[in-house]
């Protein structure tokens, strides 16, 4: 899901996403973030997806790329070296692009 909000926290549109093609993946490691030990298969890297977005208010529908940043790993680009570099960000294509990452945990897990 999402939810869209104003610069004074009023929501302005939410509703859900939906991931409908992989644009591209770099792996940025495994088994350690900052300096700290973790197990052997928590992973990081920039994940990108094109989405559809739908407003479950008006049924609207919109075609974009989400950027998803996790951390994890030896091999994180510089602009991603502090735990503020993880998060995501999203353009709504010919709509808006929230081009500030927004800080948040993610994580992806390998499963062999």
């Amino acid at each position: 899901t999402f939810t869209h909000s104003d610069g004074h926290g009023n929501v302005v549109a939410n509703g859900t996403w939906v991931a409908t093609r992989l644009l591209s993946f770099q792996p940025y490691g495994c088994g350690v973030v900052l300096g700290i030990p973790l197990p052997p298969n928590l992973c990081g890297g920039k994940l990108v997806l094109r989405v559809l977005l739908t407003n479950s208010s008006s049924g609207q529908q919109f075609d974009g790329v989400l950027w998803m940043f996790c951390i994890i790993g030896p091999n994180p680009p510089n602009s991603h070296d502090e735990e503020d570099g993880e998060g995501a960000h999203l353009s709504i294509i010919g709509v808006n692009n929230f081009n500030k990452i927004v800080s948040g945990g993610n994580i992806y897990i390998k499963t062999n």
